[in-house]
């Protein structure tokens, strides 16, 4: 968990490099979270060795962590942690416990067991020839600190500071609610009612045009204001002229609507105001 803790403190300071705020972290939407907070509580019970069976409480953990990393795969970083932490649980399943080479865990500068056959703090175990998944076990030393890591936990410390500084510079798109978009429409499902009263679209707040709106009414009697020089045209002519001139794919089945010769909010009346 120093290894998390330090990846969480290094994508911060990158995020807040990169223009971005940390109260932004607080808009990511999270999934499966009860289940990451139980993995993340139990791997740092078995890590600080209060456990009976530490072995067994930081597989579980683990696996926990990393299938709620794995099903947040969608923001940019926690797919990669979540493979991290299941190549870390790898060894462990396989062997009952982390594997440990005795070189790393000298140059790291930690005491050797008494025996040889003695565990280590925290569910690990002195790797021997009947290990298995040995190169996923703990192998690299890092003196500074004092500690031995693996490749699952370099992997998922480089995920998760990834997915910090991405999510600290993410903004929530604006727009208008769905829920206002519905209550216009309906509000506005006659054609007249639609001329008085469009879609309000508010400064720095785009809507997308719903399906019913800037479509010619059959009277043809709203005028669209001219161009100098140009006399008015009625809204249908316009629409007709529109439409031998170009083909386009009926919306919705497109992802944006087709071209119109006005905006739907910027409607004129019969005197021109």
């Amino acid at each position: 968990m120093t290894v998390i803790v330090g990846a969480l403190v290094i994508g911060c300071a990158i995020g807040l490099c990169r223009g971005g705020r940390i109260r932004h972290l607080t808009r990511v939407d999270l999934r499966w979270v009860p289940l990451g907070a139980f993995g993340v509580a139990a791997t740092t019970w078995a890590s600080v060795g209060a456990s009976r069976a530490p072995e067994l409480l930081l597989a579980t953990g683990l696996v926990a962590t990393g299938a709620a990393a794995l099903r947040n795969a969608r923001i940019v970083g926690l797919g990669v942690a979540g493979v991290g932490l299941l190549l870390v649980a790898a060894p462990l399943l396989a062997n009952g416990a982390v594997p440990v080479d005795r070189d790393a865990l000298v140059h790291a500068g930690q005491a050797l067991p008494a025996a040889p056959g003695d565990e280590l703090p925290g569910g690990r175990r002195l790797a021997d020839d009947t290990t298995l998944l040995a190169p996923l076990g703990a192998t690299i030393p890092v003196p500074e600190l004092g500690l031995v890591l693996s490749f699952g936990d370099l992997i998922a410390a480089v995920g998760v500071a990834d997915a910090v500084q991405v999510s600290m510079r993410r903004r929530r798109p604006g727009g208008v609610p769905v829920a206002e978009i519905f209550a216009a429409d309906a509000a506005g499902s006659s054609p007249a009612v639609r001329r008085e009263r469009p879609v309000e679209v508010r400064p720095g707040r785009p809507v997308p045009i719903p399906m019913g709106w800037g479509r010619p009414d059959d009277e043809g009697a709203d005028l669209v204001a001219a161009r100098p020089g140009r006399e008015p045209r009625a809204r249908s002519e316009r629409a007709a002229a529109h439409r031998t001139s170009s083909t386009h794919v009926p919306w919705p089945w497109r992802r944006t609507p087709p071209p119109r010769p006005h905006h739907p909010t910027m409607r004129v009346g019969r005197d021109g105001t």
